[in-house]
């Protein structure tokens, strides 16, 4: 009997293992596949950051999410450079860059990128919704109204 999508990305534990699967899958014209792969590239680069809470591992899913949008469309070596600049600015505290990010009046250049790829679930905006007590009342404003929520 023949693999699901699921089952093939659920034996990816590495992000080579991921890419790896991403390109059989191009080649293959399984695009489901080269999606759920990229999902689970982005989840283990996250895991591995060393993150303390949950809300800190979903903040990195968002920030590897757009760099492999990037890469994935030829920028190969491209990374959120700002971002992590932003952050390390703020020795390491990922939650108040995410909160003073979202609460800008203008979105990301990644948002619609992020959106149009299939990755809305690693939108910033998605994660302050998801736990609205580690964040800004004016966070929460912003990302209900960007996401017309």
């Amino acid at each position: 009997m023949a693999k699901t999508n699921q089952e093939y990305v659920d034996m990816a534990k590495t992000p080579a293992d991921c890419d790896n699967l991403i390109a059989n899958a191009q080649r293959a014209g399984n695009d489901e596949l080269v999606l759920l792969a990229r999902k689970r590239k982005i989840s283990l680069q996250a895991a591995q950051h060393g993150a303390r809470s949950q809300v800190e591992v979903e903040a990195w899913n968002g920030i590897y999410a757009i760099e492999e949008y990037r890469r994935s469309q030829g920028k190969q070596h491209w990374r959120a450079n700002y971002t992590r600049r932003a952050i390390d600015n703020r020795n390491g505290d990922i939650i108040a860059t995410v909160d003073e990010t979202v609460c800008r009046a203008e979105p990301t250049d990644g948002f619609q990128e992020m959106i149009d790829a299939g990755l809305e679930e690693f939108l910033w905006e998605r994660l302050v919704l998801r736990f609205p007590d580690q964040f800004s009342p004016r966070a929460a404003e912003q990302a209900r109204a960007r996401l017309g929520v």
